[in-house]
């Protein structure tokens, strides 16, 4: 109804079907993952971008005033937003180092970003003295929420399906911090879950102790933002047959 009133749509051309990737996020949550489950579930520690696979470890970095950067848009996509994307993941990654080695009777699992597969064993590396970490790149997404019962990550894509899950989500943020305000302002985790943020090492290990519920309009307000109640599994294959063309059988 949003995008048919804001954007002037004829109704009639339209269906709201959801999303595959969301239908198939409800299958797991309430069939359980294809891949099976662990024997014990785990803290899920997760990160937003490539470390050692980024182009920043080696290029010329370059200056900016952090005060500045509110007059701009975060898109990701300029070199300065690549930059500072690399330096947070950077700070994040040192903070979770240090909260794993402060409690290692928890069992974390821990995910770097998808695209570091060949960098996978430097990530070995420094979790090497670490019996409590496991560290998975093989598995979907999904397959790391469902046999994990906390997620810690930055505020993306990752923190909104960890709370469609069902998993205790926190992402770390500080709101003091020009260069933070700047990459995340804007997204929705900020915006529905603003007590479920970590600004520090310390906020970090206390919540590991804790289970803090996400509000529940909050909850109703994604689902509806994500149409998670819509069953794109079904839906699209019906509007396909409806279809007067033979354009899917072609």
């Amino acid at each position: 109804n949003e995008y048919v009133n804001n954007l002037k749509l004829d109704s009639e051309k339209y269906q709201i079907t959801g999303d595959l990737r969301y239908s198939f996020l409800n299958l797991v949550k309430s069939k359980g993952h294809f891949e099976g489950k662990f024997h014990q579930k785990s803290t899920l520690i997760s990160l937003h971008s490539p470390i050692f696979r980024s182009k920043f470890r080696y290029m010329k970095r370059i200056k900016f005033d952090p005060k500045k950067l509110q007059d701009q848009q975060y898109t990701g996509y300029s070199i300065l937003d690549e930059q500072l994307m690399y330096d947070y993941t950077k700070e994040y990654l040192r903070l979770a180092i240090k909260v794993i080695k402060r409690n290692p009777k928890i069992n974390f699992l821990f995910r770097p970003y998808p695209s570091e597969n060949e960098y996978v064993r430097y990530y070995k590396k420094i979790f090497k003295k670490y019996k409590n970490v496991k560290i998975d790149l093989d598995n979907d997404i999904f397959y790391c929420l469902s046999n994990c019962y906390q997620t810690f990550c930055p505020s993306d894509n990752v923190s909104l399906e960890s709370v469609m899950m069902g998993n205790s989500t926190y992402v770390y943020c500080d709101f003091n911090n020009d260069i933070h305000r700047y990459i995340f302002k804007d997204h929705p985790f900020l915006n529905l879950f603003k007590k479920n943020i970590f600004k520090n090492e310390t906020e970090f290990n206390n919540l590991l102790s804790t289970e803090k519920n996400i509000e529940l309009d909050s909850q109703i307000r994604l689902k509806k933002m994500y149409g998670l109640d819509n069953d794109a599994f079904s839906i699209i294959p019906e509007i396909f047959d409806k279809c007067k063309n033979n354009f899917v059988n072609n």
